[in-house]
């Protein structure tokens, strides 16, 4: 007993590990992490500052593939660049998609009355939808946002109408061509019958 409360008289002031000055009832340092009345480190001692990024010591845990990482990172919502769209390009890309929109819906009409119909489709929206399918490709091929529409762009609805309408007038075109496709093989076929028939 009286050598424990020597030990603690005597460094009341400083730490005999470190050296570090104490308060005068401290029995504990918290520099080194040496108890005063046990006379024994509780922690320690690590010089420099502590990397909880670095590599673990044991080669056996770093490398196992299943072992749990030492600090998680909360993900960063990340906006690139590309998601940003200047104001005119944005009002551009809304009379382009507001007319891609249309298109399905004037092809219907057309194949509806073909016959009345057909020369206004051969000279003026044809070529319109042309124009407006080469414009879109340009656009696309300028603005990443356009390809690939970001969540976290503030553009993101005005991107996700310009794809819908792309699809659309890609889906038109196609089924208008097979559509056109068919009415020429069937009266084709129609035609070669009937001659083959007349002359039997």
């Amino acid at each position: 007993m009286s050598t424990l409360s020597s030990v603690t008289e005597s460094s009341s002031k400083r730490c005999p590990s470190c050296g570090v000055e104490l308060a005068a009832g401290a029995v504990l340092c918290i520099q080194c992490g040496y108890h005063l009345v046990h006379g024994r480190h509780l922690a320690l001692v690590y010089d420099g500052d502590d990397d909880t990024n670095a590599a673990p010591a044991d080669p056996t845990f770093a490398s196992n593939p299943y072992a749990a990482p030492r600090t998680v990172t909360p993900p960063v919502a990340f906006i690139d660049p590309s998601a940003e769209l200047p104001d005119s390009i944005v009002r551009a890309v809304r009379g382009i998609s507001r007319d891609g929109g249309l298109l399905p819906w004037m092809a219907l009409f057309g194949m509806c009355v073909c016959q009345f119909t057909l020369p206004l489709i051969l000279v003026v929206v044809f070529p319109w939808s042309i124009g407006r399918l080469i414009q879109m490709q340009r656009l696309r091929q300028r603005f990443l946002l356009l390809r690939q529409p970001n969540s976290l762009s503030p553009h993101y609805e005005v991107a996700m109408a310009f794809q819908s309408a792309w699809q659309r007038c890609w889906l038109t075109f196609g089924a208008c061509a097979l559509l056109w496709i068919v009415i020429i093989v069937t009266q084709l076929w129609f035609n070669w019958m009937s001659e083959f028939f007349g002359r039997g």
